[in-house]
């Protein structure tokens, strides 16, 4: 790690560029979290574009399918409540 001031600030700057701030520290678990995210998303960003649509249409096609059934039992409801 090197460190290097700029404007007044000092800041440590890491082999991977990342800029930590000396002051204000995140605890571990936050850290290791990111760490987590950063890494999940470098591995779906590495995926061919179409595993990655089908992806996501696998995560939201229940949520869809959920909030169409919803809102189709209330407009049924509705309509047998005028009739």
């Amino acid at each position: 790690m090197k460190e290097e001031s700029r404007g007044g600030t000092n800041q440590r700057v890491m082999a991977s560029g990342s800029r930590s701030f000396s002051m204000g520290r995140r605890p571990r678990h936050q850290v290791v979290d990111d760490l987590r995210r950063r890494h999940l998303l470098r591995l779906l960003l590495r995926l061919p574009r179409i595993q990655l649509l089908l992806l996501l249409i696998r995560l939201l096609l229940p949520l869809v399918l959920c909030v169409g059934v919803r809102v189709g039992v209330v407009a049924w409801v509705r309509v047998e409540r005028i009739g």
